[in-house]
């Protein structure tokens, strides 16, 4: 891995792969500003994708595709918008470890890197799970709640996310002791889906997707079993 390479040629396609370091308790104020980005500059990208992660600092991966004439272009445009974005709307971290005082130290918060993870893997694999995987990220985006905190909302996100996948394979709920858990899976079973919720529930026969949802919130990859034994008590990886 050549940390700093902006682009990247792989199958034929221009990858761009930037993590934003930035505090997760200010996660709400990071993903309506990639939001905003994705939507003003849409005819300029053909994927993005954003994953959580907390490997070398709390942090978003991000994953752009471009066309190959305007890649410059494209990165010009990501560097100009998170550096504004940074400056102006910096987030507090303290947690954070000072740079440079340890053996594979965090990178400062507030910061953005280029290329300092690998392309997960199913991206590579086909166009259907790429486009999986970005209207995965516009659904966590849509359902991340400003009001809670980082662990409520992967908790309830991937909850829900499961809950729905299931229903969509008429596969039952499991079976939980806790009445106000029952209630709130059952809720989440019933919500009615909106046109976003629609497109992404028909992504259902690759087996892969549960593990996919979960690398998007950064939990573990026993996130499905997790799921059946304890519906809200999935775990993060350590260096998730």
């Amino acid at each position: 891995m050549e940390i700093g390479k902006k682009h990247l040629h792989i199958n034929g396609i221009t990858w761009h792969c930037l993590s934003i370091f930035y505090a997760r308790e200010n996660f709400a104020v990071l993903i309506n500003a990639i939001s905003n980005f994705c939507e003003t500059n849409k005819n300029e990208l053909k994927h993005w994708s954003m994953y959580f992660s907390r490997e070398q600092g709390e942090r978003i991966n991000l994953v752009f595709i471009s066309e190959n004439q305007n890649s410059e272009k494209l990165v010009s445009i990501i560097e100009e918008y998170f550096e504004r974005f940074l400056k102006e709307k910096p987030s507090e971290n303290p947690n954070s470890i000072p740079y440079g005082n340890i053996l594979w130290m965090d990178f400062p918060n507030n910061s953005f890197v280029w290329n300092v993870f690998y392309i997960p893997d199913f991206l590579l694999e086909s166009p259907e799970l790429r486009e999986f995987a970005q209207t995965t990220s516009s659904l966590i985006a849509n359902l991340y709640d400003e009001k809670n905190s980082f662990k409520v909302n992967v908790e309830s996100i991937s909850t829900f996310l499961m809950v729905k996948l299931k229903k969509k394979k008429n596969i039952p709920l499991p079976d939980v002791a806790d009445p106000e858990l029952a209630k709130a899976l059952q809720s989440y079973w019933e919500y009615e889906e909106e046109d976003l919720l629609v497109e992404w529930m028909q992504y259902t026969d690759n087996i892969a997707l549960p593990f996919i949802i979960g690398y998007h919130l950064g939990l573990s990859f026993r996130f499905e079993n997790e799921f059946s034994k304890n519906p809200l008590g999935v775990k993060q990886d350590s260096d998730g």
